[in-house]
């Protein structure tokens, strides 16, 4: 996605397991996390344990940046909801946890 040497960004949207994981991946490998997203915005824990912000569904669809979608079904949600699906990456497919 990114070319080496250079600073991909993106939204996770997902703070399970996965999301998690691919969280402290980003942090050494040039990954820039934008923001977050999950349904239970109710986990300031995760927040402060990463340091992230948390951001609106409609804000991070919105924006031009990749979005990581942690699951199948977050990945097919996001796909319907967007007007650009190649921007939707489906973690899940990498990396089966």
């Amino acid at each position: 996605l990114a070319a080496r040497g250079s600073v991909l960004k993106c939204f996770v949207w997902g703070l399970g397991k996965r999301g998690r994981a691919f969280i402290r991946f980003a942090s050494k490998y040039n990954i820039e996390i934008i923001g977050c997203y999950d349904r239970s915005v109710k986990t300031p824990d995760i927040n402060n344990e990463y340091e992230l912000g948390f951001i609106e569904k409609d804000e991070m669809m919105q924006s031009d940046e990749y979005i990581v979608a942690t699951n199948k079904d977050i990945y097919m949600q996001a796909v319907s909801e967007t007007i650009d699906p190649n921007r939707i990456i489906n973690l899940e497919s990498f990396c089966s946890l």
